[in-house]
């Protein structure tokens, strides 16, 4: 049933993460991948580092879910800089 919850609470972070990052190059199921990895790699390797626990195993709390969109929004942003970068080096 956890990576249920991942997949589900991270689609939405990744969808809330792609309307800030804004991005129109990127699809929106892209959108989603990169945050349900995102929310994913915030919850698993950042939250034993700053004593938050993840949306897996303490619920749905505010600094969980704050932590796995900080990550969701992180991978994006790279993301979009990385797609950005090869498109200037393609011209």
């Amino acid at each position: 049933m956890g990576i249920v919850i991942w997949f589900v609470i991270g689609g939405v972070l990744g969808w809330m993460a792609s309307i800030v990052v804004d991005d129109p190059r990127q699809s929106m199921a892209v959108n989603v991948l990169v945050g349900v990895a995102g929310a994913l790699i915030g919850g698993m390797l950042l939250s034993p580092l700053l004593g938050i626990g993840d949306i897996d195993n303490y619920g749905l709390s505010f600094p969980a879910v704050l932590l796995s969109l900080c990550g969701a929004l992180l991978l994006l942003f790279m993301t979009s800089r990385i797609r950005r970068a090869r498109l200037k080096t393609r011209r």
